[in-house]
């Protein structure tokens, strides 16, 4: 059995290392062949068996049975434009693993455009637009209203964690799709939009902090607004032009904005005491907590207000910044249900799960839409309908 051959379509092998963007040399590793035995798989000169192949998929997080198509499918994969580092490094391809996050999230969307057609589902079609000649400050207060964010229910969430779920829930309720990865180092991509509508993407790393991602929902919302594809190294202190282009700097000004308005910040007690243009970590810490927001997006607000100096601001950013470094660790064990509702986001699974209950798809094709076991369903139903 372990030498059966998998009598499959060459160019269907090249194809998925190629999409994933996998070089040649460490597909050969993870299988345990040479280099001249990939070479020799994808030009059709020989075969893999059967549990060679049962790796590959593995590896390339592709379904096993894709290898046995007639042809490789058509994914239209969007042109996205790329905002990494753009003053200090440049990047070109995707990791194997990012690759693999942004085919997952568009195979999801196609998942759900068909569901809700079997469903006879109206979609909420996502169509907020950002009056370029409004100032800022008028966008921004436009974007709270449609996420339902007053001042008052951001002030009851005392931490980032619930910011967080309450935009990410916002966000779906307009029809984004919201996904999250733990597979993609913050380092690659902090964010991600791909503006195709209805049912735009907003991916975002879970890897960051809560307060990190908080702030990237709402830039990454600014670039689906503006209906541009993105993927962003997103920096909470790139709020000025400094060479960064102009779209990065616009979106974190609508983000900065949109977290903490002018109004509620310069109106706050604890800023109206402060007779200094340098800040206690104290003070600065209990206003990042009021807002459930980073204690930088604080600082570069109180900047942008002319509340403190550009060498405090500098200071304080080089402190942050180590905290930050420090931090950035891998997290423990998930429960597969808090796993799948983090990773696919409620909108997804609730339309996936409908669409079981109606008896258009069965037991089997649901565990493969949702990536979970069946034994875990009657758990992930129950948290999803919450």
């Amino acid at each position: 059995m372990a030498n059966v051959k998998a009598l499959i379509k060459s160019e269907l092998l090249t194809w998925a290392r190629k999409l994933m963007n996998l070089p040649v040399e460490e597909l050969a590793k993870y299988v345990g062949v040479k280099e001249e035995s990939i070479i020799a798989w994808e030009n059709g000169n020989k075969l893999p068996t059967v549990l060679q192949l049962r790796k590959i998929s593995k590896k390339l997080n592709l379904p096993f049975a894709v290898f046995y198509l007639d042809k490789p499918p058509e994914i239209t994969i969007p042109k996205i434009k790329d905002y990494r580092c753009l003053v200090t490094k440049s990047k070109s391809k995707y990791s194997s693993n990012l690759n693999f996050e942004l085919f997952d999230a568009l195979e999801k969307r196609e998942i759900m455009l068909e569901l809700y057609s079997e469903l006879h589902s109206e979609i909420n079609e996502f169509n907020f637009k950002i009056n370029l000649k409004n100032s800022t400050s008028e966008n921004s207060k436009n974007l709270r209203e449609i996420l339902g964010l007053t001042i008052n229910v951001q002030t009851e969430f005392k931490e980032a964690r619930k910011l967080f779920n309450f935009l990410r829930n916002s966000f779906e309720n307009l029809g984004i799709l919201v996904m999250q990865t733990s597979s993609v180092s913050v380092d690659e991509m902090r964010g991600m939009a791909i503006a195709k509508y209805p049912l735009p993407i907003v991916l975002v790393n879970r890897k960051d902090s809560y307060s990190a991602r908080a702030f990237t929902l709402v830039h990454e919302l600014t670039h689906l607004i503006l209906h541009t594809n993105s993927i962003c190294d997103i920096s909470q202190f790139k709020f000025m032009s400094n060479g960064y282009s102009k779209d990065e700097v616009f979106c974190n000004k609508i983000a900065g904005l949109t977290l903490v308005p002018e109004k509620f910040l310069v109106n706050d007690d604890l800023v109206k005491s402060n007779k200094s243009y340098e800040w206690d970590n104290r003070v600065i810490l209990d206003l990042s907590i009021k807002f459930s927001v980073s204690k930088e997006v604080i600082l570069r607000r109180l900047l942008d207000l002319n509340l403190t100096t550009q060498k405090f601001y500098e200071s304080k950013r080089v402190e942050y910044n180590e905290v930050i470094s420090n931090k950035m660790r891998s997290k423990g064990f998930v429960p597969p249900t808090t796993d799948v509702i983090s990773r696919s986001g409620k909108l997804y699974l609730s339309t996936v799960i409908d669409a079981y209950n109606s008896n258009i798809i069965n037991g089997n094709i649901l565990a493969d839409y949702i990536g979970i076991r069946l034994k875990h369903l009657n758990k992930l139903v129950e948290r999803v309908s919450k």
